[in-house]
């Protein structure tokens, strides 16, 4: 995707889940392609290599495991987009499996994989030991952290804003900074002014003076700052969440 966001949901994936799984198909369709990156991310990674979209069968597998994963996910399952990568990649690893069977050789999996219980649940696999599982949730970790960093990059660039604005132009002071992130948060779940600030690149002043009790001084003077923490809660961005996350878990300042 290189633009909007899907339009069922402003503050991240889950209720536009809920839509698809209720039959709506536009939800479906919207959501699959606002992660669509996400999707490669996670087949290129899996495959060790770039993959193309129609050349590459990973592709498709990730793609239909993604639509499985939409299906399959309950909101008591934790982040869906971790959900949904587990998904793929099993749905991956069964590609490989079948490859090197065909190719008459066995891969051993056993030591790599991570996969899901019967209820879907995510499991940790008994042939690795703590240290070694530690070690890969880590850099798991750090991957998805690079490509969120990634991801709010190429859409702060449609606003024309690089990392050393943010860093030059952020507010200093804690009540500052929690009377920006507030209005980033409002922004985030009002659907019009998500819809507002993804498709126009810029930040709707003029309604939010309207709806919210703030200066315009304000907005003006954190604008930078407040459009980058938006986009990390309208696109779900989780580990970008934590630098927000002050008083609460639910990344709400």
């Amino acid at each position: 995707m290189d633009g909007g966001i899907p339009r069922f949901s402003a503050g991240g994936p889950q209720a536009f889940v809920e839509a698809a799984q209720a039959g709506n198909r536009e939800a479906r369709d919207e959501l699959i392609r606002a992660y669509t990156p996400f999707i490669l991310r996670v087949a290129s990674q899996a495959a060790g290599r770039y993959v193309v979209v129609g050349q590459d069968e990973e592709v498709s597998v990730a793609f239909s495991a993604f639509n499985e994963a939409i299906d399959a996910y309950r909101s008591d399952q934790g982040s869906f987009l971790r959900f949904a990568e587990t998904v793929v990649r099993r749905r991956l690893i069964d590609l490989f499996r079948h490859r090197e069977r065909a190719q008459g050789r066995e891969v051993v999996w056993s030591d790599l994989e991570a996969t899901l219980g019967e209820e879907g649940e995510e499991v940790a696999l008994p042939a690795l030991d703590a240290a070694a599982e530690a070690a890969w949730r880590r850099a798991e970790e750090a991957t998805q952290r690079r490509w969120e960093i990634e991801e709010l990059g190429r859409r702060l660039a449609q606003f024309r804003i690089s990392w050393e604005d943010l860093a030059r132009h952020g507010p200093r002071h804690r009540d500052a900074r929690r009377r920006a992130l507030e209005v980033a948060r409002r922004v985030a779940e009002d659907q019009e002014l998500a819809r507002h600030l993804v498709e126009r690149s810029e930040l709707p002043m003029r309604r939010l003076l309207e709806v919210i009790p703030v200066h315009r001084k304000t907005l003006e003077r954190h604008r930078k700052y407040i459009i980058a923490a938006a986009l990390i809660w309208i696109f779900d961005l989780t580990h970008l969440k934590t630098y927000l996350m002050e008083d609460g878990p639910d990344g709400r300042p």
